[in-house]
This record gives structure tokens, sequence and C-alpha cells, in this order.
């Protein structure tokens, strides 16, 4: 009887260890598990600027908005050089040289995470921007599945970056000078794609192209790279490493956060960094920016986990036209276009030059009576 109260006593507390050690992990398992759910719909949740930022961890470098003719007028800094997309890529290009500290970087690589987020677009505008500036830039067709510099530059796709990395051309042969070399005070000289490899990947990420790099970054102030999509093609995140940095485009309303935060782990896994964001087609203000204003990602207690569900604002509301307080009632509106000094309808401008005049000639006659200085009697 002693043996089984004894064998009772030392069994007890195992028993009690066991049975702790699986409710925990069970407790474990569900919140994981409801974590996971709870980032589902973050993940497919469209990005916005507070998502970009809080995924990669960088700062928003540019922000392009959205115009109905940007397909048909891609080279908007050419083309359009005072419209509000043209002014959105020089502000782009005005932060590039704060990105380091040592200096601007020699070599950038325009990625994103995935296919049609305006990534050629940007490559092009940034680097005509820079030759208007007046550097040395070269810009470099890396797409070798999609290339689109024929169609935006009107440039020959052969001989390109593939002849060269194969030993078919020179680099002087292959980079020929767009806008007759001259864009502005700067030099632009442009190096398509060439013939399409079967292996793009391997190329991108050989030693041949890391060479290439160096040769450019010696020869060109900036060298801007049109690198593919980091979700399509492996090398572009090696070759993002190699150029030490890149600008991740990505489309407003269209990119998904889980497809931004692979890319990003994917640049991590290489050795490379993300320089800056660049979201592109913003949805543009309309008029008094009514209707225009569309928020997009996920709502503000995203971050304490109250709310995960993706959330899109409202438009504006019209405002009521505010009265002003020298137009005796009347609304502000009513008084647009009328001359400076009238206030209501039928009132003359007032004459500043005639009020000093008799102001001059009869000081007592323009003081009120119930302001005039009073009289002994």
């Amino acid at each position: 009887m002693g043996g089984l109260l004894s064998a009772a006593a030392v069994w007890r507390p195992v028993r009690v260890v066991a049975f702790g050690v699986l409710i925990g992990l069970g407790v474990g398992g569900v919140a994981a598990l409801g974590r996971r759910l709870g980032d589902i719909p973050r993940d497919r949740a469209r990005v916005g600027e507070r998502d970009v930022v809080r995924i990669t961890g960088a700062p928003v470098l540019g922000s392009v908005a959205h115009e109905p003719d940007a397909a048909r007028r891609p080279l908007v800094v050419y083309g359009s050089p005072r419209s509000p997309r043209a002014e959105a890529f020089r502000r782009l290009r005005a932060t590039l040289p704060f990105l380091h500290v040592d200096g601007p970087p020699r070599a950038v690589v325009v990625t994103s995470a995935v296919a049609a987020e305006g990534r050629s677009t940007t490559s092009c505008n940034l680097a005509i921007t820079a030759a208007y500036g007046g550097a040395r830039v070269c810009l470099v067709e890396a797409d070798l599945c999609r290339p689109s510099f024929a169609g935006y530059l009107g440039v020959e796709s052969s001989p390109g970056l593939t002849s060269l990395l194969i030993g078919a051309a020179e680099l002087d042969a292959a980079a020929s000078p767009w806008g007759a070399g001259r864009v502005g005070d700067g030099w632009l000289d442009v190096l398509p794609s060439g013939p399409i490899p079967p292996d793009p990947s391997g190329l991108l990420a050989s030693r041949g192209m890391a060479d290439l790099l160096e040769r450019l970054t010696s020869r060109y102030d900036l060298v801007v790279v049109d690198a593919p999509p980091l979700l399509s093609e492996a090398g572009a995140a090696v070759l993002a490493s190699r150029a030490g940095g890149a600008l991740l485009v990505a489309r407003a309303g269209h990119t998904r956060g889980a497809q931004l935060r692979c890319a990003t782990a994917a640049l991590a896994a290489a050795g490379g960094q993300v320089l800056g964001t660049v979201l592109t087609m913003v949805p543009a203000a309309g008029p008094a920016g009514e209707g225009a204003s569309w928020r997009l990602g996920l709502s503000r207690g995203d971050t304490a986990g109250r709310h995960w569900w993706p959330h899109v604002a409202l438009p504006a509301r019209r405002m009521r036209p505010t009265a002003d307080p020298f137009s005796r009632g009347e609304p502000a509106a009513a008084l647009a276009g009328r001359p400076v000094g009238a206030t209501r309808a039928g009132d003359e401008p007032v004459s500043l030059t005639a009020i000093a005049e008799q102001r001059a000639a009869a000081p007592d006659q323009l003081v009120p009576d119930r302001l005039a200085p009073g009289v002994n009697a």
C-alpha cells in the first residue's frame, strides 16, 4: 500500500506538467492561427502611402498622380515639362542626393513587386530629369523578358545589354545617345535590352553584369537601371544589391500588401536595401478636392489590432461657402470678380489717393462730431 501511495505521489506532478504543456501548446497554436488569419485581410488589402512606409520601412520619395493619357504620353518630363507628373519626377530626382550620407548614389535600380506598376515609365522620366539637370546619365534596360524602351524611347533593341554580357558587342556600339545626345544641360545614353536570352535571371546575377555596372558608374554620373519585378525574376534582387540599393515602385490601389512584403524580403535576402519607394498612379485631386481623395489601405486602428478590415474613405463633402467678414452678410462667392474696394453690387471702387487729398485739404471736416474735441463753455 505504501508503494502505491509513493508511486501516485511521483506520477501526479508529471501529469500536471504534461497537461500544462499540452494546454500551452494548444493556446499558442490557437493564438498563432488567429494572428495568421488576422494578417490575411491585411496582406490582401491594396496598399496606400502609410502601408508602403510600414511594410518597407523606407520613405516615400515620390508620389506620381494618375492622368488619363499617361499611357499615350509616358515621357511626361520631355513632352509636358510643366505638368504635375513632371514636377513629381523632378522632386524624386532632387531627393536622390540625400539617400546616402557620403553622396548621391551612382547607380539606382528601379524595380517593383509585380508587373504593370509604372516601373519603366519611372526609370525613363527619372533619367531624362537627371540629364536636364546637367548630369551624364546612362539608362539601362535590364527587363530582359518584357523590354519596352523601343516603344517609349524609339531606340533599337539590338545590340544591347545581352550583347555586351555575352561578348558580342562593345559598350560604345550598344549604348546609343538619345535626343541627339544632349538633353538639357546633360547627356543621356540608352542601353537597350538586346536579344531576349533563355535565362534572364542568370545574366542579371552574373559576374559580367557586376563588372558592367562598375564600368558604367565610372563613366557616367548616374546609372538608372530598369530592372524586372522582384517576384518574377530572382536576378533583380541580386542586381539591386550590387548597385547599392533600389527604388521600389508601387501602384496606388493596385499593389497588395503581401506582394510588397515579399518583394522587400527578397531584397533583404539578397543583401540589398530599399532606398525609397515611389507611389505611382495616385488618384489626382479634382475640383476643390471633391470626390478624389480616396484613402486606400487599412483603417487607423490596424496597428493596435482592433480593426483589420480594408477601409476606403468616402469622398470629401462639399463645403458651404464661408462668409467674408467685410461682405456685410454676403457670401464670399458673390464677391468674386468685383473691383477692389467694392463690397456690394453697385458700389464704386474706392480711391485711396482721393481720400488722402481730401484729408490733407480739410482735416477738420473729415472728423465726425462725436469724435471732435469738446469746447469749454
